[in-house]
């Protein structure tokens, strides 16, 4: 069975799971808008003979459409399906493709999670200029409406003999959606799951976290203050919480790719545009298997739309630079996590489809201070208390998921500030004057994969006019990513990505090192445009000499100047030992593979390792080990 591959750390709460997909049920596509005439308890009898005939042989007894789009003037259907017959679903997904007016059929995706008096606690506020934003401006929220689309939220259901049953989490309860009805959301998992559609109380702990950070009211002498979650001194009103339930009981993880469509659609029709999407679905390799998800997104956030939604989502705690859905999607806005230093978090992906930081805490485990602390819920019947140990009404998380509230909640403030820009104009406002962090990440691997640095609210709030706004995107050395040792008229080439507004000037930089066995012969440089693309890169190149004979590491820095504005950047790049394995002499014995330089026996220091056969018979092979 084909799975994605999801993953989030024991030690980093964040939805990004692993996933197998749903016997008996699947999603797919087509040109046709089936109606059903009559339900049987094996098949349904509907407008649609070629459907009919799958439905009585395999035994669809449900059907449901979760939305439908125009592509080029055609109308596209897209159904959701379960059946009770024992073919498994590869071979059903092949029976409905087989149709002409079926698109695409694919797997419903299972997933399996594996993630006021506190003020002074909450270290990420101040860094991303919170302190400041309240100091100099009254935005709070203003009733914007926000999809947290999650495990739902502290609603006081989990304990029916807690003294606070029925009541909502205290620092949460005036910042809720509420309908005519008093439902407080939607909840998408009652589609799989026998609970009430309208039922979003968090069983699980993930959801009520992540909607604190956003909308904790502030100045209610109680917990936390959320970044967009009001004031109670001054009466001013936070932003509104809609929480999509997708996933997450008390028993374990519950996550469908069903129910995150489900949820989705049913928020945006109830008038939702701005989403918190903290969960994440494996690597963009399988994209072409969540096509319906896929679809929905780019439909719902194209930013040609007259009302373009945002999906603001964390890009994952995968330790390495991999990219994960919805995140990588063209549209949607992928939050990275740093520290309390502006250093990525350890756990933190890091990728070219991230386009922001944003503070996501250290990691290490639960109720850590170096983590984000935000609400839980009040009981102690929550999945991550029973079994992960987390505390109950506040706690401290880390990861990816608590890094992009942050910017969820900005993106609220931003828009109350400038209310006549569109929600793309706001993600690309949140960009362009965010902080440069390359100096806490100066490792010629991050470059370009951080975004355009760490979240700053009190610039995007108070910025007059959209700018330049210049960012290491490459640097590579002759089109590597070394500096060999001793080697001489070495090209580096730097490379800018620009994330704000057109640039109307020239761009030049000065550029320094530390390293004392490094000459730079120019070090002026004059920036070229490479061109139309879907953002400006400018591009120029400085010639090197390198005198060392050890590896080592070398640090740059970059002046730029660009219409006013003067910045320095940083970055590393590490030196390699240039010598050749050929070189290298052993009695009867003969080189056949490129060096590996690195510290092989853990001592501290770097050894030389290469293959080798025995000159004189050579079916003997050799790993030798240089010290």
């Amino acid at each position: 069975m084909k799975s994605i591959t999801l993953l989030c750390l024991m030690l980093c709460i964040s939805l990004i799971v692993y996933a197998e997909f749903v016997p008996q049920s699947l999603m797919f596509s087509s040109f046709d808008e089936i109606e059903i005439l009559t339900s049987y308890s094996d098949s349904l009898n509907t407008n649609c003979t070629w459907f009919n005939s799958l439905s009585g042989t395999h035994s669809i007894h449900y059907l449901e459409l979760l939305y439908d789009y125009e592509d080029n003037g055609v109308d596209i259907y897209c159904y959701y399906i379960k059946y009770k017959d024992e073919t498994s679903v590869e071979d059903m997904i092949a029976l409905l493709e087989s149709e002409n007016k079926v698109i695409v059929a694919e797997p419903n995706y299972h997933f399996e999670l594996h993630n006021d008096p506190l003020l002074n606690d909450q270290w990420a506020l101040p860094l991303i200029s919170m302190d400041q934003v309240w100091n100099q401006y009254s935005y709070y929220g203003n009733d914007i409406l926000v999809g947290v689309v999650d495990t739902g939220i502290d609603l006081g259901l989990n304990d029916p003999e807690a003294s606070f049953y029925g009541q909502i989490h205290p620092d949460l309860e005036d910042n809720l959606y509420t309908d005519a009805n008093g439902h407080h959301g939607f909840n998408a998992l009652a589609f799989e799951l026998p609970q009430d559609p309208y039922y979003v109380q968090d069983e699980y702990g993930h959801g009520t976290h992540v909607a604190g950070i956003i909308a904790g009211r502030k100045n209610n002498t109680y917990g936390i203050s959320g970044i967009a979650g009001g004031n109670a001194i001054t009466n001013a009103n936070g932003c509104q919480i809609y929480s999509v339930k997708v996933g997450g009981t008390i028993e374990g993880e519950s996550f469908f790719m069903s129910s995150v469509i489900r949820g989705i659609v049913r928020a945006h029709r109830d008038g939702v545009r701005i989403f918190n999407c903290s969960f994440g679905l494996g690597s963009s390799s399988q994209g072409a298997e969540i096509t319906q998800f896929v679809n929905l997104l780019n439909n719902l956030s194209n930013p040609q739309l007259n009302d373009p939604s945002l999906f603001i989502c964390s890009a994952g705690n995968d330790w390495a630079e991999v990219s994960n859905y919805p995140a990588a999607l063209p549209y949607t806005m992928s939050v990275a996590a740093t520290t309390i230093d502006d250093s990525k978090a350890l756990y933190s992906t890091y990728h070219p489809s991230v386009e922001i930081c944003a503070p996501g805490g250290s990691g290490g485990g639960v109720n850590l201070p170096s983590g984000i602390l935000s609400t839980t819920p009040r009981d102690e019947l929550f999945y991550y208390h029973v079994y992960r140990g987390c505390e109950s009404e506040f706690a401290y998380m880390s990861g990816t998921s608590m890094a992009a509230p942050l910017v969820t909640a900005a993106v609220v403030l931003t828009k109350q500030a400038h209310p006549t820009l569109n929600l793309h104009e706001i993600r690309q406002r949140l960009q362009g004057t965010a902080d440069d962090i390359s100096q806490a990440n100066p490792e010629i691997k991050y470059i370009g994969k951080l975004g355009s640095g760490r979240l700053n609210v009190l610039k995007a709030i108070e910025t007059d006019n959209p700018h330049p706004t210049l960012r290491l995107h490459a640097v590579n050395v002759d089109n590597d990513t070394y500096i060999p040792c001793g080697a001489q008229s070495l090209n580096m080439n730097i490379t800018m990505r620009n994330w704000w507004a057109p640039s109307q000037g020239s761009v030049t930089g000065t550029l320094f090192t530390s390293d004392p066995n490094i000459t730079i012969t120019n070090n002026a440089l004059s920036f070229y445009s490479l061109g139309p693309n879907d953002y400006e890169l400018f591009s120029a190149t400085a010639v090197i000499n390198d005198s060392s004979n050890l590896p080592g590491t070398a640090s740059f820095s970059i002046q730029i100047s660009y219409e006013g504005i003067n910045e320095t950047l940083y970055f590393n790049v590490p030196k390699r030992v240039n010598i050749s394995a050929s070189k290298i002499s052993i009695p009867n014995r003969t080189a056949i593979s490129d060096l590996v330089i690195d510290d092989m026996n853990m001592d501290g220091k770097d050894e030389i390792a290469f293959i080798s056969v025995d000159s004189q018979n050579p079916n003997y092979t050799y790993v030798s080990l240089v010290k």
